[in-house]
């Protein structure tokens, strides 16, 4: 009976990152395009538990059980890794050319 972390190795080498590329360039824009790019984990999840006879209760409690993140949690982590990188020059962008303040004051 196949385990479910080496068949999660199947996901996490081949599909997230397709579905991650780019994540803070390629934000989904709406609630449905972010529904529809968190709805592919959980599906796999559910199989890969179902393949290896796990019973699968809730995503978060199966998500726990594998050591994994959802999409929405990498994808804000990515892109405060990525917002940390170009404020702390360690890589070549300018942060005023990405970063602008706000023209308004927004206290007081």
């Amino acid at each position: 009976m196949p385990q479910p972390l080496s068949s999660l190795e199947a996901f996490t080498s081949n599909i997230r990152p397709i579905l991650e590329y780019a994540c803070f360039v390629l934000s989904p824009q709406t609630a449905k395009n972010s529904l529809l790019i968190n709805s592919i984990q959980p599906k796999f999840v559910k199989a890969i538990f179902a393949r290896c006879g796990v019973p699968f209760s809730r995503y978060n409690c199966s998500l726990s059980c594998i050591n994994a993140s959802t999409l929405s949690k990498r994808r804000v982590v990515a892109s405060l890794i990525i917002t940390y990188n170009i404020f702390n020059s360690k890589v070549n962008i300018r942060p005023q050319t990405r970063f602008a303040p706000s023209p308004t004051s927004s206290r007081g």
